[in-house]
C-alpha cells in the first residue's frame, strides 16, 4: 500500500495523467498553435510583459481601434493651430515699413504692405514685451521688426522705432540703405528682389542671351567629331562660338585649390545655411548648398531661389 501510494505521487509530481496536468497540457498547445497561426514565435507567459491599460477619465469615451497611430512628424492637422495662430498674430502687427522706417507710402515694393498703418490701435492691442532688451539691436545695432519685435521696449521711443543711437529711422537713413527690410540679414549673398521673383513667375524675364549662348554651344558642338582626342588641335582651337561662349568650352585659367580643405558634403534637409555657418566656424573651408531643382529656380519659387543664399564668411560655395 505505502509502494502504491509513493507511485502515485511521483506520477502526481512528474506531471502525470492527472485532469490538471492534461488541461495545461492543452492550454500550452492551445497556445503555441494560437501564436504559430499568427506568425509569431510561442513565448512562455511568464516572460511576456503585459500591455499597459490606458486610464480612462470618467465619462470619456475610450480610443477607438480604427484610430491610425500618428507617424512621422509636422502633421497638416497637428500644425493647423499653430498656423492659425500665427495668422492671427500676423494679421494684428503693423505695416512692416511703417514698424521699421515709421513710414509707408503703400507703394509696391519689398516688403509688401500690409495696408495696417492705425498705430495707436496697434500699441493698445500689442501683446506684452518679452523682455527690455532686443537681441537684435544689440548685434545689429538696429532691429528690422522694429514696433512689431516683441523686445522693442530697447529701441522704440514716442512710437517711433529708433536705432543703438537713439535717433528714428527714415526712409532715407544709412541703416535703410544697409538693411532694406526684415527680410534682408546682414552678411547674407545671392539674395533675389521681388521684382526679379514676379518677373520669373510671369514669365517675362528675358532669357534671349541664354538662348543664344545655347543655340552657340549646340553649333558648336555639332562640329566636334564624338571621336575627337580632347588634345586635338583641328577641334580645341577656339572658334567664334567657342570664343563667345567662354569657359563653356575654353578651360578656366583660374583654378580652385581644394587640396588638404575641410569640405562639408551636400546634405539635404541639413546642410542648410545657419548650419554652414556653425560648421565654417568650426572649421570648414568648403560648403555646399542643399540640393536646388534648376526648374524651379526658373520658375521663380521662392522655396527655392532660398537655398541659394550663402554668408560672406563661406569663401567657396557650391550650390
Amino acid at each position: 500500500r505505502q509502494k502504491l501510494l509513493f507511485s502515485k505521487f511521483v506520477a502526481m509530481s512528474e506531471g502525470g495523467n492527472t485532469p490538471l496536468a492534461e488541461e495545461k497540457d492543452e492550454a500550452k498547445k492551445r497556445r503555441i498553435d494560437d501564436a504559430i497561426a499568427r506568425c509569431e514565435a510561442p513565448i512562455h507567459p511568464d516572460f511576456l510583459v503585459p500591455k499597459p491599460v490606458a486610464d480612462v477619465e470618467p465619462g470619456s469615451e475610450p480610443p477607438s481601434k480604427k484610430q491610425k497611430p500618428n507617424r512621422g512628424m509636422n502633421k497638416n492637422k497637428e500644425r493647423r493651430e499653430n498656423v492659425a495662430a500665427m495668422k492671427k498674430v500676423a494679421s494684428q502687427q503693423l505695416c512692416p515699413r511703417l514698424a521699421y522706417l515709421n513710414e509707408c507710402d503703400g507703394s509696391d515694393g519689398e516688403p509688401r504692405c500690409s495696408k495696417h498703418h492705425d498705430r495707436e490701435t496697434f500699441m493698445e492691442t500689442k501683446l506684452p514685451d518679452i523682455a527690455e532688451e532686443c537681441p537684435v539691436l544689440k548685434a545689429l545695432g538696429v532691429c528690422p521688426a522694429g514696433l512689431n519685435c516683441r523686445f522693442s521696449a530697447g529701441h522704440s521711443t514716442e512710437g517711433k522705432n529708433v536705432d543703438k543711437d537713439g535717433v528714428p529711422l527714415s526712409k532715407n537713413c544709412s541703416w535703410h540703405e544697409k538693411i532694406p527690410h526684415i527680410g534682408v540679414i546682414p552678411g547674407e549673398k545671392n539674395i533675389f528682389g521681388e521684382e526679379l521673383r514676379i518677373s520669373l513667375r510671369k514669365k517675362s524675364y528675358d532669357f534671349s542671351r541664354a538662348e543664344e549662348l545655347a543655340k552657340a554651344w549646340n553649333c558648336w558642338y555639332s562640329q566636334r567629331p564624338k571621336d575627337a582626342e580632347p588634345d586635338d588641335e583641328r577641334y580645341s582651337a577656339p572658334t567664334d562660338a567657342a570664343r563667345f561662349l567662354g569657359p563653356l568650352v575654353e578651360k578656366e585659367r583660374r583654378r580652385i585649390d581644394l587640396t588638404n580643405k575641410r569640405i562639408l558634403a551636400p546634405l539635404t534637409t541639413v546642410g542648410n545655411l545657419p548650419f554652414r555657418r556653425l560648421c565654417v566656424d568650426l572649421g570648414c573651408e568648403v560648403t555646399v548648398g542643399e540640393m536646388a531643382l534648376s526648374m524651379s529656380i526658373v520658375d521663380g519659387y521662392q522655396s527655392e531661389l532660398a537655398l541659394l543664399r550663402r554668408h560672406e564668411s563661406e569663401k567657396i560655395f557650391g550650390v
